[in-house]
């Protein structure tokens, strides 16, 4: 008979999973260009630590016993290899995608993090069935393509609003000039008949004018996020970073592709008995694994830059936010693992994985776009609609959903 376990354990793997998303976010709220770099790498190191944390007491849970039975059964050892490989990329995706959305934060970070995880899905799919020798379901390359559109979207949209932000500067600077231009004739022709020291204080008037334009320009320039963000002390982003925000969060996704290859080579073919050892045992050596990459660059990162934001009161606070998120998308992570140990329970792989993608997806981008009040343009919510659509696509599985429904 079939059972609904296995997806509500996706279901509710993916909703405590997208708190890490907000966690990621948390970490980079506030940067400036001077230390972006070396915040994001602070950011996933910690976040990847903690998600160690949940594994971790489950293994303590399992008891030496349970620990070495799994450690000592050939099977399950001889993946090892395999497992650390897929932690040690998706822990690349991890520093890729936190520094994504340091160049997007404050603009468009929620549609990155849809974009990613979009990529993320379709990735994991492909390599799943390559690894398994598996051939994607018909609809899938619809959710390839749909993909495809939200991606091209996303950069389409990003590269436009560089180029009005662009205009509207060039605009503002020839305004600021013709003011100026205007107030110093109107002074002179006003101070012709006073002699030349009214048209010496005429024109100084003049230059504050155009002064006090050029820093209302500056503030509106800070406003609109354009040229201005190429300060060291900006809290946005230089415009061309922003815009390859997008392509970074493909690369990303891809990487983070192997994870769900990883633990699942750690859980396929496990007996009932060996289920929630292998998942626990699995879940603890993957998650170490991603925190390779983010600690060789924190070690790698400016000690000054690196001191200076440890001793910044403000990113610790964010930093014990991201260590909170971190904890509960632990959770997630392991109950998404106990999801694919169930797999066998008349699911497909694929089916667990698109239900707790799908919602992991959809609540991580909401929950920031609602908490950094970020708003999305008609085309990137299109761009955003498409991704969704596609992870719905790639879930579809007609004879899985007809079992349970009791459908002929």
């Amino acid at each position: 008979m079939t059972t609904l376990v296995p997806l509500l354990l996706a279901a509710s793997g993916g909703f405590l999973w997208a708190f890490g998303v907000l966690g990621k976010r948390l970490g980079v709220e506030g940067a400036t260009n001077a230390n972006r770099g070396v915040r994001a790498a602070l950011t996933i190191f910690v976040y990847t630590l903690t998600t160690a944390i949940t594994p971790l007491f489950n293994v303590w849970r399992l008891g030496s016993e349970g620990w070495h039975r799994t450690w000592n059964n050939p099977e399950w050892s001889s993946r090892l290899p395999l497992l650390i490989i897929c932690g040690v990329v998706s822990g690349i995706g991890g520093l890729l995608g936190t520094i994504a959305f340091a160049w997007a934060a404050g603009s468009s970070s929620g549609l990155i993090s849809m974009i990613e995880n979009g990529t993320y899905t379709m990735m994991s799919a492909i390599i799943i069935a390559i690894y398994f020798q598996e051939h994607p379901k018909t609809q899938a390359y619809f959710g390839f393509a749909l993909i495809m559109l939200g991606v091209v979207l996303a950069q389409k949209s990003s590269t436009q609003r560089m180029e009005v932000q662009q205009e509207e500067t060039s605009d503002g600077e020839s305004s600021v000039a013709s003011a100026a231009a205007a107030a110093s004739v109107a002074n002179r022709s006003r101070a012709s008949s006073n002699g030349s020291g009214a048209i010496e204080l005429g024109e100084r008037k003049a230059e504050r004018i155009g002064m006090g334009d050029c820093e209302s320009l500056e503030r509106s320039d800070t406003r609109m996020e354009t040229s201005s963000s190429d300060c060291d002390d900006s809290f946005v982003a230089p415009t061309r970073f922003r815009v390859q925000a997008v392509a970074l969060a493909v690369v990303a996704g891809t990487c983070w592709g192997f994870g769900p290859l990883g633990k699942k080579i750690g859980v396929h073919g496990s007996t009932d008995d060996q289920k929630a050892e292998w998942a626990a045992c699995t879940y603890f050596v993957y998650m170490l694994s991603t925190t390779v990459v983010p600690l060789l660059r924190v070690i790698c990162s400016d000690a000054t830059e690196r001191r200076e934001s440890l001793r910044d009161a403000s990113f610790r606070w964010l930093l014990l936010g991201t260590v909170v998120c971190g904890i509960i998308s632990g959770c997630g992570g392991m109950l998404s693992t106990f999801a694919f140990a169930q797999e066998n329970e008349g699911y497909s792989g694929a089916l667990i994985s698109t239900v707790e993608n799908g919602i992991y997806t959809v609540f991580g981008a909401v929950l920031i776009t609602v908490l950094f009040k970020e708003s999305l343009s008609k085309q990137q919510m299109i761009s955003a609609a498409c991704v969704t659509l596609a992870i719905v696509i790639f879930g579809l599985d007609f004879h899985a959903l007809g079992k349970l429904f009791g459908w002929k």
